[in-house]
C-alpha cells in the first residue's frame, strides 16, 4: 500500500513546472520524454488492437530504460477495452514481473485491488 500512496501523491499533488512536464499529441513517439526523471507516468490507449500496438511500443521503450537504470519508476494511466479485454498489459505489471508499479484503468476492471490496480476516476461516470 505503501507504493500506492506514494504514486498517488506524485500524481494527485500539485504542478509544479519545476517538478512535473506533460507532453501529448499523436506525432509523439517513444524516445521523446526525459529520462531524467524518477517517475513517469505514461497514460495508453488500450481500446483497439492499432491502440494496443502503438502502446505496447511505448512499454518496450520503456522498459529499456528501466533494463538500462535510466528510469526507476512507472506508472500507467490505461483507457482500457470497455469489455474489460485488458490482459494484454498484464506482463507488463510488477507483480506478473514486469515493470509496470501502478496501473489506473478507465472503465471498470476485475483487476482492481486498491493495492496496485486502481480505478481512474473519468470510468466511474461510465
Amino acid at each position: 500500500m505503501r507504493a500506492a500512496k506514494t504514486w498517488l501523491q506524485v500524481v494527485l499533488s500539485p504542478i509544479q513546472a519545476s517538478q512535473k512536464s506533460f507532453i501529448t499529441g499523436p506525432a509523439l513517439i517513444p524516445g521523446y520524454f526525459s529520462v531524467e526523471v524518477d517517475y513517469v507516468v505514461l497514460v495508453l490507449n488500450g481500446r483497439e488492437d492499432t491502440k494496443i500496438s502503438f502502446a505496447t511500443q511505448w512499454l518496450l521503450y520503456t522498459k529499456t530504460l528501466i533494463d538500462t537504470r535510466k528510469l526507476q519508476h512507472v506508472a500507467v494511466v490505461l483507457l482500457g477495452n470497455e469489455h474489460c479485454n485488458n490482459k494484454w498489459i498484464s506482463p507488463y505489471l510488477k507483480k506478473n514481473g514486469g515493470f509496470v508499479e501502478i496501473l489506473f484503468v478507465i472503465y471498470d476492471s476485475p483487476w482492481i485491488n486498491g493495492e496496485d490496480i486502481f480505478q481512474w476516476p473519468l470510468g466511474v461516470a461510465t
